[in-house]
């Protein structure tokens, strides 16, 4: 029976490479037939179950009009395009850092 080094001694590369050893070794004892096969369990055992609600369901009509709206903040809106302009629609120059 090998007695392994205490990990203080070792360097991190020699610990990852003890573990991923075990890993293997370990790996390599397990069945294959268990990870190859996984069990399907079937809830109804009549007719067929198509999943129709779970599909990409549409988007209600004007759920997205808000993204073509600027953002209010403070007497200034911001554009999606960066564009900054105050409340009647004229462009504002902005300090660098604001």
């Amino acid at each position: 029976m090998s007695t392994k080094p205490a990990l203080s001694s070792l360097s991190f590369e020699q610990v990852r490479q003890q573990n991923f050893a075990e890993l293997e070794a370990w790996l390599a004892s397990q069945p294959l037939s268990a990870a190859a096969s996984p069990t399907v369990h079937s809830a109804s055992t009549k007719g067929s179950y198509s999943g129709a609600e779970l599909s990409n369901v549409p988007a209600r009509p004007g759920a997205d009009a808000s993204l073509s709206l600027p953002s209010r903040m403070g007497e200034r809106l911001h554009h999606r395009n960066h564009c900054v302009t105050d409340l009647m629609g004229q462009p504002v120059a902005i300090p660098q850092g604001d």
